[in-house]
């Protein structure tokens, strides 16, 4: 208990000396912590990197983790993956003679109106990679004419990734798309409720690190960062919060279901920033009056 107290003390001291004294997302800005908060929500570390304010630097532990995962010149490395997929109520499906769904386009079937509910990707960086990483992967005109099929679907759209999972347990609603983890599992336990990982392919999110470049104290991140792309690190980020983690050779826990890993879409997470703003502004002319 000392240890991890230990542990969580040096987090928090790091994080702070990180991404609030000296860096505050931009070179020059002295934001606060909210302020901060909400510019990583609406940009992350991806773009920082675009825009110049993240320090440059390989950790000799990011050759452990695929190249999809990390970017190319160093900026950034993934520690962890969040998958996406769906909760189902399994008494609201069977009270309406409803199936689960199985795959993404399986959510564009009329049969579903009205029972499907998810958050704002223009507020929920989750549904944002979602949408994006199955862009991706259906190519614009396929994909568009399905998401075009979903929204016909969905009721209204959450003003938070928090918010489905709650509706979906209260029998508000049948589906709900979210990210999955050992929460969303736990629900089970709980809830009538199912957690389904997509058949077809699998939208993920992904958790960087990163040193900014006005860090004062660029030789204690790197060893922070270092820790945490380590074996031993993702193992113990893996027990504080279950997910999977970017390491290959650390196992995805068990309190998060079942991931077919084969099933993660290839996607380029450099398209989650430079594509953003016109990505959203077509969402928000196929949304309209559901999504404002």
């Amino acid at each position: 208990m000392k240890e991890q107290n230990h542990l969580r003390e040096t987090e928090n001291k790091m994080f702070i000396d990180l991404h609030l004294h000296e860096s505050a997302y931009s070179p020059d800005s002295q934001m606060t912590l909210d302020e901060l908060v909400q510019a990583a929500r609406e940009k992350g570390l991806i773009s920082a990197a675009e825009l110049g304010y993240l320090e440059q630097y390989e950790s000799p532990e990011a050759e452990a983790i695929d190249a999809g995962y990390r970017d190319k010149d160093g900026y950034w490395t993934g520690l962890a993956l969040v998958p996406a997929g769906f909760l189902v109520n399994n008494d609201v499906l069977e009270e309406k003679g409803l199936e689960a769904p199985k795959t993404w386009e399986d959510l564009a079937d009329p049969k579903y109106k009205d029972e499907i509910i998810m958050a704002s990707p223009a507020i929920s960086g989750t549904q944002y990679a979602i949408l994006n990483g199955t862009l991706q992967a259906w190519g614009e005109e396929k994909g568009w004419e399905i998401w075009t099929a979903i929204n016909d679907n969905v009721d209204f759209y959450a003003k938070g990734g928090g918010e489905p999972g709650p509706k979906v347990c209260a029998g508000e609603y049948g589906i709900g798309i979210l990210a999955m983890t050992g929460g969303t599992f736990a629900l089970e336990k709980e809830y009538p409720v199912t957690a389904v990982y997509p058949e077809d392919m699998i939208p993920w999110t992904p958790a960087p690190i990163a040193i900014f470049k006005n860090s004062e104290n660029k030789d204690a991140a790197k060893v922070f960062v270092d820790y945490y792309l380590s074996k031993e690190g993702q193992e113990a980020l893996r027990e504080a919060d279950a997910r999977v983690m970017a390491r290959g050779d650390v196992d995805v826990p068990s309190e998060i279901g079942t991931v077919d890993t084969t099933k993660l879409i290839k996607q380029d997470v450099l398209l989650f920033g430079s594509e953003r703003e016109a990505l959203l502004e077509k969402w928000a002319e196929l949304a309209v009056e559901k999504d404002s």
